[in-house]
């Protein structure tokens, strides 16, 4: 609880903040899931194998994460929904996929995939605490996890006018 606890708005920002980074860490999920699947539906896969590269790409790091903070089982496994909204996110955009190849789909997508690196590096650091990492740990294990997310978004380093464009400022920086 904040050190001001006792007012009520204190108590609402207390419960807000949770809920609004739970909800941006959702977006990315979606967001990552959807890259994933994209990138792997231009590589000519078929439904099964865009489903499991979105999956992948959007749980993968979290996964590594959680692996190598010894949190087992992963937090997909305790948290299912995960799993679920990656598999219907992969669905979707792959029989969707003509739907978002407009500047607007692109930019919403791009705007999640931001979104979700920022949610990711909390989340990131509050699994570090959460194990009694050092506070130059639970940087590290943020940025690492952005930078993992960056390293694996499956497309060519050098493309600037594609799904994720980095001409604006870093995500993970940005944290």
């Amino acid at each position: 609880r904040g050190l001001a606890s006792s007012s009520s708005s204190s108590s609402r920002a207390d419960e807000f903040v949770p809920a609004a980074l739970a909800g941006l860490d959702y977006i990315g999920t979606v967001a990552f899931a959807a890259s994933g699947t994209l990138v792997a539906g231009a590589a000519g896969m078929d439904v099964l194998g865009c489903s499991l590269v979105g999956t992948i790409t959007s749980l993968g790091g979290g996964t590594v994460r959680d692996l190598l903070l010894g949190r087992t089982p992963v937090f997909w496994f305790r948290a299912p929904q995960y799993l679920l909204i990656c598999l219907g996110t992969a669905l979707t955009t792959f029989y969707a996929a003509d739907a978002l190849e407009g500047e607007a789909a692109q930019e919403a997508l791009w705007w999640g995939d931001t979104l979700g690196i920022g949610a990711f590096s909390v989340v990131g650091a509050q699994a570090a605490a959460a194990a009694g990492m050092s506070a130059k740990g639970r940087r590290e294990i943020s940025i690492r996890r952005a930078d993992i997310r960056l390293a694996a978004t499956p497309r060519p380093c050098t493309d600037r006018s594609g799904l994720f464009r980095r001409s604006r400022w870093s995500p993970s920086a940005a944290c």
